[in-house]
């Protein structure tokens, strides 16, 4: 439980990590909030920015349903209003994210403190960031309320149901984030959206690397672009520290060597081997539905598949699903277009192919020619479509 509402935080609360607002700079956006459809409007609101800037929280008294805020902000970036000095996570109607930027943001509350219009001249990353987090929004509400009833706390089956739906819900919300800052590198919302991923620790580092690489570089790096860099650098140094652990699990299907056969379940379960993609260039690719990551990847893996199909190219999706996930496995599937085969002994972390490649992290896959040789591994964006054409063009 601890990990879901660690994750439920993150979307809901919109990974909140703060606007940018020193006092040594002239101001240079105005915050005008209008709380008139409130039925109490509260005396004050609070505008809360992250501990790592150093900021205090800023307050404004309402008079007859106005109020208003001026600051200074480097770029778009994430803040928080709310009916108290510090927000209470009890109490998620009491505030409400926004998307602070340079210009001027009329904010209109509606009928409680949580719902937001945003318009005016700074309203175009808060507006980019409100219409891609809406999409994931109404469900992820309705499985938190739902796991809050006594259904979820009493009945074992419908707790396992609901955490499913939940962890398909988070996943397809990160996803829907890493796809809008990957194909948006140029709104002003993207280079926020590349940071809270990356330091929020539900996406992987070689993600968190390709989000960093959209971002716009600058002459005078921001606070925003160090902070960026520094998460980077912190992976990277975490990930020499993995690699050097895990040498004997990468030493298991190095390049060059042959592929490790086995035989897994589809979703129907009819067993299905590697044995039977002989003859063709096939992409082992291990994947789950409750990783962003990879959901992010997919529309890059099918494009690959669409390609490539017709020239001797197929792909074998090896999923880490578990049992309790097997519902938002066929879901995704599905969602995400993934019309090759799909197999999963449904064992998660314990699957036995992961063990047989030694994979430790996803997504990863592994490129295996005709004659059944490792030619590839690891293959992303780019690099996979660079790899196949190479092959096949």
């Amino acid at each position: 439980m601890k990990l879901i509402k660690k994750m439920s935080m993150v979307i809901s609360g919109v990974l909140m990590i703060s606007a940018s607002a020193f006092a040594q700079n002239k101001p240079n956006f105005t915050f005008h909030g209008d709380l008139k459809e409130l039925t109490a409007p509260p005396a004050k609101v609070y505008l809360i920015y992250a501990p790592f800037l150093n900021q205090p929280t800023d307050s404004a008294t309402v008079t007859n349903g106005k109020y208003e805020f001026k600051g200074y902000t480097e770029e778009a970036i994430g803040a928080e209003i709310s009916l108290t000095a510090k927000t209470d996570p009890a109490n998620p109607k009491g505030k409400a994210t926004i998307i602070l930027d340079k210009g001027e943001l009329n904010v209109v509350t509606g009928p409680t403190f949580d719902q937001i219009t945003v318009t005016g001249s700074g309203a175009k990353a808060h507006s980019d960031f409100a219409g891609v987090v809406s999409k994931g929004h109404a469900e992820i509400l309705a499985v938190n309320k739902e796991m809050a009833s006594d259904s979820f706390k009493n009945d074992a089956d419908y707790k396992k149901e609901v955490t499913a739906r939940f962890y398909h819900a988070i996943s397809s919300s990160l996803n829907d984030l890493i796809v809008f800052a990957r194909a948006n590198p140029q709104s002003p919302v993207s280079p926020y959206l590349a940071y809270v991923l990356s330091s929020s620790g539900f996406v992987t580092h070689a993600m968190s690397d390709t989000l960093a690489q959209n971002v716009p570089n600058l002459s005078e790096p921001t606070k925003l672009h160090l902070a960026i860099t520094d998460v980077i650098a912190k992976q990277k140094e975490l990930d020499n520290k993995v690699a050097t652990n895990n040498k004997e699990l990468d030493s298991k299907a190095p390049i060059g060597s042959k592929a490790i056969e086995f035989t897994q379940p589809d979703a129907n379960g009819k067993p299905v081997s590697l044995a039977s993609f002989k003859g063709k260039y096939v992409l082992v690719d291990f994947w789950a539905s409750w990783c962003a990551p990879c959901r992010a990847e997919n529309p890059n893996v099918v494009k690959a598949y669409d390609t490539y199909k017709s020239k001797g190219f197929s792909i074998l999706g090896v999923s880490l699903d578990g049992k309790n996930t097997k519902a938002a496995w066929l879901a995704a599937i599905k969602k995400d277009g993934l019309i090759w085969t799909q197999v999963s002994d449904l064992s998660g972390w314990n699957s036995e192919v992961a063990k047989l490649y030694g994979v430790h992290s996803i997504p990863q896959n592994f490129l295996i020619d005709p004659n059944g040789n490792i030619i590839g591994k690891n293959l992303r964006g780019d690099e996979l479509n660079k790899k196949l054409a190479s092959l096949f063009n």
